[in-house]
């Protein structure tokens, strides 16, 4: 693993965009993948008041849960270096933006609970 590699539970990475970009066919073909032990992806996470936040790989994430994986491979990232992520206040208004039902939808497709919602997915 490289130095801005870890191991984590796929349901502690928090989603950045709505369910509603979660596509069936896409999710399927991860899950069949990661029982395949092939998925060599991995999520782009970063780190906002001491949690992670996918920046890309919610398809990754979620097919992670439903395979029943413990642990994957994310690779975390700087949101500063990123225009949008870099403002505090945007990542606050995305995650007020899709708010608690985003998580909701995540924990019924998952079929698991989050160890506790940040308060920012609450308008």
């Amino acid at each position: 693993m490289l130095k801005n590699e870890m191991l984590i539970s796929p349901q502690k990475l928090f989603p950045t965009e709505s369910f509603v970009f979660i596509k069936n066919d896409i999710l399927q073909y991860y899950i069949e993948e990661y029982k395949k032990g092939g998925i060599l992806e991995k999520p782009l996470v970063f780190l906002f008041d001491k949690n992670y936040y996918i920046l890309k790989g919610h398809h990754l994430t979620l097919a992670a849960i439903m395979a029943q994986i413990k642990e994957i491979c994310v690779e975390i990232v700087d949101n500063k270096q990123y225009s949008f992520w870099n403002n505090d206040e945007n990542i606050i208004d995305t995650l007020r933006s899709i708010g608690m039902s985003t998580l909701y939808d995540f924990e019924a497709v998952g079929g698991f609970t989050y160890p506790q919602y940040p308060d920012y997915y609450k308008k």
